[in-house]
């Protein structure tokens, strides 16, 4: 049983010490902390090995001092906006806003997409402001237009006004790998 689990855990370690993709601008939540604080020491140490990597290599890593009340690894990979108030982008209804990605690893067969997400309650408002399914589903090479694009602030009624309040997040499931990868970018508008 030992053994099983010792190579159960070495297959998952390789698997995700490999990095993956993520968002390289605008600039996103990373950890700092008020994760720690929140998250415990297992996940922030996931990511400090692959910052790059799959949400599934930190809840992997989860410990006693994880506190799922306050980190919701699932929302910004467990990144707190206490972390991150330096990084805020100030942006217009209307705006254009280029995206641009490091993807290491394509795994194909999946869906991606850009959406603004209120942080209280993760969930989507509106619709999101670019989607793929399939992601890389087109093969080698890949294109260049799923690493590198440009999206348009939506209006949002009056919401995200407040720092804080609104991401912009990049989520990506890759279906073959059965992992998850997001960034989020913290934002206003006027």
């Amino acid at each position: 049983m030992r053994v099983l689990t010792l190579i159960t855990s070495l297959v998952l370690f390789v698997a995700c010490a490999l990095a993956h993709g993520r968002v390289k601008a605008p600039p996103t939540r990373t950890i700092g902390s008020a994760m720690l604080a929140a998250c415990g020491e297992g996940p922030v140490k996931a990511q400090q090995i692959d910052a790059a990597g799959p949400i599934e290599s930190e809840i992997a890593r989860i410990g006693s001092d994880f506190n799922a009340a306050k980190c919701n690894l699932f929302f910004c990979r467990g990144h707190q906006f206490a972390d991150n108030m330096a990084t805020v982008q100030y942006y217009k209804p209307g705006q254009v806003v280029n995206i641009d990605l490091e993807i290491i690893n394509h795994h194909p067969s999946g869906y991606a997409n850009v959406s603004v997400i209120d942080s209280a309650s993760n969930s989507r408002i509106g619709q999101p402001l670019i989607a793929w399914n399939p992601y890389f589903g087109s093969g080698y090479p890949y294109p260049k237009s799923e690493e590198n694009f440009n999206v348009k602030i939506p209006e949002l009624n009056g919401k995200c006004k407040v720092a804080g309040e609104c991401v912009i997040q990049y989520h990506w499931y890759s279906i073959n790998a059965s992992q998850t990868y997001q960034n989020c970018i913290d934002f206003t508008v006027p």
